[in-house]
C-alpha cells in the first residue's frame, strides 16, 4: 500500500512491477467512477496505441457502485505490462483521485482519458510526444475530437467537431482566450508532467476548500500561462456526453458550473494578470454563459444580473426576439417550462439531424 500524503488516506495498487516499464515516456491518467458501461472502450483505445516508446496506463478507480473496478482489474490481469489500477475502499472524489494518480505517475508526459471517453487515433501519443520533443517551448498539445451523444434512444456521433464548428482553433500563445473559453477537450490532451505537477501544487488549496467544481479548465489554463499549447487538426478521441455525469446533471448543476467559471477566471487573472481588453472579453463570455445557464435553471436573480450587464455591454445579445422571450418567460414558471423544453427539443433534433447513428 502506498501512503498518499496530504490526502490522509491509503490506497491500493494492483500492478505487476516486474512486467511494467521502468521508465515509461507517457503516463496515461484514466479517472473512473461509475463508468462500467464505457470503461472497456476507454481502455481499448489506450491498448491500441502504436508507439516507439513505453507507456503506462494508470486507472484511478474511485470506489464505484457498479462494476467499474472489476473491469479495471480484469484488464490489469490481461495487460500487466501496461496497466496499473489505483483504488481504495471509500470514494475520495475527483480531485483527490486525480492527486493520487498524479503522484503515482512515472512518465515525463501525461495524457488524459476519463473512463467514459475513448481514443480513436492509434498514433495519438506518438504524434503528440513527437510534437513536444520538437517544440520545447510548448508544454501541451491537444487535437480535434468526435462528440458522442445519446438521443432518441441511440448513440449518435459527430466527427471532427472543432473543424466543423470552430474553423480555426487557437494555438501557440493561448494565455488570453483560454481564460474565458474552454476549447481544449481533455481526452485529446498530452502535457509535460512538470507542468501538471506545478498546477496540482497551485490548485491544491483551492480544491481542498471546494472552490473549483472541475479540474480540467483550470489545469489547462494554468499550463497555457506557463507555456505554449499546440493543436493537431485531426480527431484524436471521442468525447462522450453521458446523461447524469458532472457536465450533464441538469440546469442547476450547469448554473453552478457557470458561477464557478467566474472564480476560476478571477483566480487566473489574479495570478497571471491580463490586459483590460482581455478582461472585457472574459466578462462578455462569462456573462453570456451565465445568462443561458440562469435561464435554464430559472434562477431569476442571476438571470437579471446577466441580462442587465449584457444590455449595457452587448446589445446584440439581448436585442433579438429570443432574448426578449427569455426575459418574459423566466419570471413565469409555466411559460418558462414551455420555452425550456422547446429549447431542449431543438438541441436534440439538432443532434439527430447532424450526427451519425452508431
Amino acid at each position: 500500500m502506498t501512503e498518499c500524503g496530504f490526502l490522509h488516506e491509503e490506497w491500493r495498487e494492483a500492478s505487476d512491477k516486474a512486467s511494467l516499464p521502468a521508465m515509461p515516456v507517457v503516463s496515461v491518467h484514466m479517472l473512473a467512477y461509475k463508468h462500467g458501461k464505457y470503461l472497456a472502450d476507454a481502455i481499448e483505445g489506450v491498448i491500441a496505441q502504436i508507439t516507439d516508446f513505453p507507456i503506462e496506463l494508470i486507472i484511478g478507480e474511485d470506489c464505484s457502485p457498479d462494476d467499474t473496478r472489476k473491469i479495471a482489474l480484469d484488464y490489469q490481469q490481461r495487460y500487466p505490462q501496461l496497466i496499473r489500477v489505483i483504488y481504495s475502499e471509500r470514494n475520495v472524489g475527483a480531485h483527490q483521485n486525480f492527486e493520487r494518480v498524479l503522484r503515482s505517475s512515472k512518465g515525463p508526459y501525461i495524457a488524459f482519458c476519463e473512463g467514459d471517453d475513448y481514443w480513436v487515433e492509434p498514433r495519438k501519443l506518438q504524434m503528440q510526444v513527437d510534437f513536444l520533443a520538437k517544440h520545447p517551448d510548448y508544454g501541451a498539445v491537444h487535437g480535434d475530437h468526435n462528440h458522442l451523444a445519446f438521443t432518441f434512444g441511440h448513440w449518435r456521433v459527430r466527427r471532427g467537431v472543432k473543424r466543423i464548428l470552430r474553423g480555426v482553433v487557437p494555438s501557440g500563445d493561448i494565455r488570453a482566450p483560454i481564460k474565458w473559453d474552454m476549447f481544449v477537450v481533455t481526452c485529446t490532451l498530452t502535457c509535460r508532467a512538470t507542468l501538471v505537477t506545478q498546477f496540482a501544487r497551485w490548485a491544491r488549496p483551492r480544491f481542498a476548500a471546494g472552490d473549483y467544481l472541475s479540474g480540467d479548465w483550470p489545469m489547462i489554463a494554468f499550463v497555457a500561462q506557463k507555456s505554449k499549447v499546440g493543436y493537431i487538426d485531426t480527431p484524436l478521441a471521442t468525447y462522450r456526453r453521458v446523461p447524469g455525469s458532472a457536465m450533464q446533471s441538469g440546469p442547476r448543476a450547469a448554473l453552478n458550473m457557470a458561477l464557478n467559471a467566474w472564480r476560476i477566471s478571477e483566480d487566473l487573472y489574479s495570478e497571471f494578470g491580463g490586459t483590460r481588453e482581455e478582461r472585457a472579453q472574459s466578462n462578455l463570455a462569462l456573462y453570456r454563459r451565465l445568462y443561458r445557464a440562469a435561464f435554464e435553471a430559472r434562477d431569476v436573480e442571476h438571470f437579471r444580473a446577466a441580462e442587465a450587464w449584457l444590455s449595457e455591454n452587448d446589445s446584440a445579445a439581448t436585442a433579438a426576439w429570443r432574448a426578449r422571450l427569455c426575459s418574459f418567460a423566466v419570471a413565469r414558471p409555466w411559460i418558462h417550462r414551455i420555452v425550456f423544453y422547446a429549447v431542449k427539443l431543438k438541441r436534440e433534433i439538432g443532434v439527430y439531424m447532424h450526427y451519425e447513428k452508431l
